[in-house]
Formats: structure tokens, C-alpha cells, sequence
């Protein structure tokens, strides 16, 4: 009686904690691995002032054939990449992974990317392609930008073409579809939402109005 009784509550046990671990599966494992986010810069709007020569590729090779004059005022838009995890996240790096354009009927047209579209760590002179991020250090993408003499906002990649179909022009809407990608974690999707009228402004607040980012990620169940 004592065995079949001891058995029994093992049994018990045992179907109490196969319930638990499966309720709580994904609760338990981000304990042991990294969990990242992608928040709104403090240094959203950066202005900044570049030197170029016409029909120059930007530094680095970075970004699209532009014909400028040899001084440039430009606008940068940065996204911050947190690690809310004591686990760092290694070779981490955040991709493009799908655009959405708003149609004269209202609704978004997607557009998949095909190929890896990665987006530029700043400050890019300094940051490697992949980088570790952990709860003390995060990580900050280029989201994009707008050059005064331009006609687009350009997402900032490492590699890109004038057939890419991310550039955002005037009275334009687009979402962004962003995905963080580590050796040790896969992120959901974020998606950003890009609205432009067109308008440059060297005043800051005047330019947050001219072209307006919005996180419209949907909440994580």
C-alpha cells in the first residue's frame, strides 16, 4: 500500500510539474537567453553636416548615388536595440525584413526583401556589422535619414540600390519591418511607420512634424 501510494503521488507530481513547465515554457526560458527591444532614440532627429562630392557614394559606401554639393546638411534617425536580459546577445545585428507602402485606397501594399538588408550601427565609423549587446551596452541603428537637398528618406543599409523599394518620398507612408537576429535569438517582428510631407527644416521641432515615426508594433501576448 505504502509503495503503490508513494508512486501515485510521484505520478501526481510529476503530471503537476509536465503542466507547469508547459504553461510556463516561454516564461521560464527567458531567463536563459537574451530578450531584446526596440526603442525610440533619445537623438532622434540628429542633425548633422556632411561632406561630399558630387555623385559620391556616402562614406563608407554607404546609402545611395546622390547629387550633391560639397556640404550637406542632413537629418539622422536612430533606433536603440535593448537587452532587457542579463544574457548578452551575440553577433546581433537587425535586418529589414519587409515594407509596406499605403495605396491610394488606404491600404498597404508588402513588399518582401529577398535578399539581407541590414541596418548600419552607429556611429558606423566605429561599430563593426555584428555586435554583442548586453543589459549594461546597447545598440543603435542609423533608421534612417533625409538630406535638405534630397528628395527621399533613405533607410540607412549597408548595402542598397536605386531599385530598392524603401525610399520614401513626399505625401508618402511606408512601414518598416524590423527583426533582430543573434547567434542565440530571433526577435518578433517591430514594425515602424514612416509619414513624410515632403518639407525640410533646420528647426528640430518643425522637422518632427515634417516627417513623423511612429511604433505601431502590435503588443506581444
Amino acid at each position: 500500500m505504502e509503495w503503490n501510494l508513494i508512486i501515485a503521488i510521484i505520478s501526481i507530481v510529476s503530471i503537476i510539474v509536465s503542466i507547469i513547465l508547459a504553461v510556463f515554457n516561454d516564461y521560464f526560458k527567458s531567463f536563459f537567453r537574451p530578450n531584446l527591444t526596440i526603442e525610440f532614440s533619445e537623438e532622434m532627429g540628429q542633425y548633422a553636416v556632411w561632406n561630399m562630392r558630387k555623385e559620391e557614394k556616402y562614406p563608407n559606401n554607404i546609402g545611395c548615388v546622390e547629387n550633391v554639393e560639397n556640404q550637406t546638411r542632413v537629418v539622422f534617425y536612430h533606433l536603440n536595440i535593448i537587452n532587457k536580459s542579463r544574457i548578452p546577445a551575440k553577433n546581433c545585428k537587425v535586418l529589414l525584413r519587409e515594407i509596406s507602402t499605403k495605396k491610394r485606397n488606404k491600404k498597404f501594399h508588402n513588399a518582401f526583401i529577398n535578399i539581407e538588408q541590414q541596418y548600419v550601427w552607429a556611429p558606423h565609423e566605429q561599430t563593426p556589422k555584428l555586435i554583442t549587446i548586453t543589459k549594461q551596452n546597447e545598440g543603435v541603428i542609423d533608421f534612417g535619414y533625409i538630406n535638405e537637398k534630397s528628395e527621399k528618406f533613405i533607410p540607412r543599409l549597408y548595402v542598397n540600390s536605386n531599385a530598392f523599394p524603401g525610399f520614401l518620398y513626399k505625401n508618402e507612408t511606408k512601414q518598416y519591418h524590423l527583426e533582430i537576429v543573434a547567434d542565440n535569438y530571433l526577435s518578433r517582428r517591430f514594425i515602424f511607420q514612416v509619414k513624410w510631407n515632403g518639407n525640410w527644416s533646420d528647426n528640430k521641432k518643425k522637422m518632427e512634424r515634417n516627417l513623423i515615426i511612429k511604433n505601431i508594433t502590435p503588443l506581444s501576448k
